[in-house]
């Protein structure tokens, strides 16, 4: 079938859709859907999660409780929808019976409607967006619309023919995209393991292949070069860990120092330094905090919690507090340059080293008696210049490659609009 734009669209006074066919029937989504509200026990239904991929089977991270009357029933081919959620989108056709959490609206599909065109139509964009905003606004952090709000939503609905025709196309065309998007994160994926095998490489076995070596005494570093010395963190550094940081100074972005957490080393502009944040406090706040200010090109990392499995280092620009959840280090530059220090310490993967627990960890003790490979100051200088150019071509393919996945997600988005609104004219042959 060959897609093209419909030429002819009425205005049916829907400001969430604009104009649609004319043949299509507009009527309140509570035409089309019957709320179910049966309660039943997990224990009977099995329980499922309503997610922005769609409906799966619970997920392991969801609390669960022992009351048997705290679930709703859920048929397969109802379209689930939280009704309290951060504007994400979560919600999908149920792929069979089970039951969900009391805060989703669960829809029983009616005469007219057929549950795959539903699931395409209450995701794309425009309605999630309606949905929002016939809600109740804010309730405990969350946006709430409940199916008394939902079901005087008007929507515009083909014959079921012209539905099948586009969940047929929409199928086929999403389908293909989803298969490209997923061979090219799979690409990104590469790509990273192969940044993270040259870092590794070049600051555990120098640039040159020939030079001689030596077994190193360490099983995570294996053979080093023979000139390199083996030495522990602490040997070539200051480590310290960062203050705690009260909820009252926070928010605040005016201050001369900034107050960074966990959640800043991932807010990187370039991978490798720290960016700007909203947190700040004056120097005679660090003072009575008993807070370490650390120099600008100290190196920065979290330890404890999920965030030791991102392992992610970064470079302070300036005078800068951290959160007792990091550690800052402050090389000693007669050793060893920040920059390759830098990569040295991306190369250390902390899940490895951290004490494991519901809350693993990796203290400052810990961190200080870890040993690294050391290399002459000269070489330090070469590695870090070779390493700068290898990275930067690889983390210019992956910009390049995350900005075509997004593209494809936004042209995604816009075909399943397209569609569901009548702007694309899938009409099956006569």
């Amino acid at each position: 079938m060959t897609t093209r734009y419909r030429l002819a669209l009425v205005d049916a006074g829907l400001d969430w859709i604009g104009p649609v066919p004319a043949q299509w029937q507009v009527r309140r989504l509570g035409h089309y859907f019957d709320e179910r509200r049966v309660k039943v026990s997990d224990k009977d239904f099995a329980p499922l999660s309503v997610t922005m991929k769609g409906v799966v089977p619970q997920l392991e991270n969801v609390a669960k409780t022992d009351d048997g009357d705290n679930r709703k029933l859920v048929r397969s081919g109802d379209f689930v929808i939280n009704s309290r959620s951060d504007r994400k989108g979560s919600g999908g056709i149920a792929p069979r019976d089970g039951s969900v959490s009391l805060i989703n609206t669960v829809l029983a599909t009616q005469a007219g409607m057929r549950s795959q065109f539903a699931s395409y139509l209450l995701t794309s964009y425009p309605f999630q967006e309606e949905f929002y905003r016939v809600g109740n606004g804010i309730v405990a952090d969350m946006w709430t619309t409940k199916y008394g709000e939902m079901k005087n939503i008007r929507l515009a609905v083909p014959s079921l023919p012209e539905q099948d025709a586009i969940v047929a196309y929409l199928d086929r065309t999403t389908t293909r995209i989803d298969t490209l998007v997923a061979k090219k994160t799979r690409f990104i994926e590469l790509l990273r393991e192969k940044r993270q095998a040259l870092i590794t490489h070049a600051v555990t076995k120098g640039l040159d292949p020939n030079v001689p070596m030596k077994d190193s005494g360490v099983e995570w570093l294996g053979k080093v070069p023979a000139d390199w010395k083996v030495v522990s963190l602490k040997r070539i550094g200051r480590l310290k860990g960062g203050s705690v940081f009260p909820p009252n100074l926070q928010g605040r972005p005016e201050n001369d120092l900034p107050f960074f957490k966990v959640g800043d080393l991932g807010k990187s502009p370039d991978g490798q330094h720290l960016g700007d944040t909203e947190n700040t406090i004056t120097h005679g706040e660090a003072k009575e905090l008993g807070a370490t200010v650390f120099p600008a090109d100290a190196l920065v990392w979290a330890k404890i919690g999920a965030a030791l499995s991102l392992n992610r280092r970064r470079i302070t620009t300036r005078p800068s507090c951290l959160d007792n959840n990091m550690t800052g280090f402050v090389p000693d530059t007669t050793l060893v340059s920040t920059r390759y220090c830098f990569y040295l310490m991306s190369s250390v993967d902390f899940t490895v080293h951290a004490k494991p627990g519901a809350v693993p960890s990796f203290s400052e003790g810990d961190q200080g008696e870890l040993h690294i490979s050391l290399p002459p100051k000269k070489l330090q200088n070469a590695i870090v210049i070779h390493l700068d150019r290898a990275t930067s071509r690889i983390d210019t393919l992956i910009a390049k490659t995350e900005r075509s996945i997004e593209l494809l997600r936004e042209h995604r988005t816009a075909l399943i609009t397209a569609a569901v609104t009548g702007k694309l004219d899938l009409r099956p042959a006569a």
